[in-house]
């Protein structure tokens, strides 16, 4: 048997496999170097206008479930107030789902890290 196309045709798959990787590679390389100057030249991100002092008008306390502290309350209130300035948390309640276990935690985090 002749099996000379066979190993002509692994050969090609493989040639094109390293342009591949190679071409990941630079692209890669591009986008961390665009980075780094971005971050070296000293120019600041934008940053989004502060939000006014106070609560927007007509926003009172929060509905907050039985069982969850006013620390974790006053967490979330922050992180919404910083992500989208001008806005106010309504209502703070348990997720449906349980606990997950630990293994489908790092699962998850490790299939989901960015490059």
């Amino acid at each position: 048997m002749n099996y000379a196309w066979i190993i002509g045709l692994l050969a090609v798959l493989f040639v094109l496999l390293v342009l591949i990787l190679r071409a990941v590679r630079s692209q890669g390389a591009a986008v961390r170097s665009l980075q780094s100057r971005l971050f070296r030249s000293g120019n600041p991100q934008p940053v989004p206008p502060h939000a006014p002092q106070g609560a927007p008008a007509g926003t009172g306390a929060p509905a907050v479930e039985a069982g969850i502290p006013e620390e974790v309350v006053a967490a979330i209130a922050a992180a919404v107030s910083c992500l989208s300035p001008g806005s106010a948390v309504r209502s703070v309640r348990r997720c449906a789902g349980g606990p997950q276990s630990v293994w489908r935690a790092a699962g998850l985090l490790e299939s989901t890290r960015p490059f």
